[in-house]
């Protein structure tokens, strides 16, 4: 089997919606993708059927291209014929061929929010930290059985924990850590002694 994959430039113009296409997105979802979009850019291509012309996956995000006024893009490029082409286009959005979350990814969300503050709502990860939480408290009030071993010995979450969320400062610079509230770096009497040099060079010009 041969894992290389064909990646082409194309015209958005060239590009067709599959019409059997058999998901779709809610607004509230589909803003979220153009704001990932925006702070991360196109990180998975879009599959392009070479034989028929569709788009095989990726519709919402040729979909964000296209009202950004983009003319082109990189695709990565298939030749199957209507059958191959519906299967794989079902296959890339089915949820029993993708992972779940750990109770890891939990402690990653919440360090995230602190970090990078109204993106996170922007990008919908605040509804993606409800749904794990709530899925948390649900699993926690059940009786473990053996094969929740895996999910206690979570590698991500052993090193998220071990990391405090830092805020900065916008005006001065200084950093302390969230939660102990912490100084980790304090540069506000560097910036009070910047401002009284300016305010004296003023003074004296």
């Amino acid at each position: 089997m041969d894992f290389c994959v064909n990646v082409e430039r194309m015209k958005l113009k060239d590009l067709k919606p599959a019409m059997y296409n058999p998901r779709t997105i809610s607004e509230d979802a589909f803003s979220g993708l153009g704001k990932s979009l925006e702070r991360f850019g196109i990180l998975a291509n879009i599959v392009w059927n070479r034989r028929t012309g569709n788009i095989v996956g990726g519709h919402q995000r040729y979909k964000q291209l296209r009202e950004r006024g983009i003319d082109e893009t990189d695709v990565i490029v298939v030749d199957l014929d209507d059958t191959e082409e519906v299967t794989l286009n079902i296959a890339l959005n089915s949820p029993e061929i993708q992972g779940d979350f750990t109770q890891g990814a939990i402690a990653a969300l919440r360090m995230t929010e602190a970090r990078i503050g109204q993106a996170f709502q922007e990008i919908k990860l605040d509804g993606l930290l409800s749904i794990l939480e709530k899925k948390s408290k649900k699993k926690e009030k059940k009786p473990k059985k053996d094969g929740d071993v895996y999910q206690e010995a979570d590698p991500i979450d052993l090193q998220v924990e071990l990391t405090e969320p830092i805020i900065n400062c916008p005006n001065c610079g200084s950093k302390w850590e969230m939660n102990s509230k912490k100084v980790i770096l304090d540069t506000s009497s560097v910036t009070e002694e910047n401002k009284d040099a300016e305010d004296k060079d003023s003074i004296d010009n």
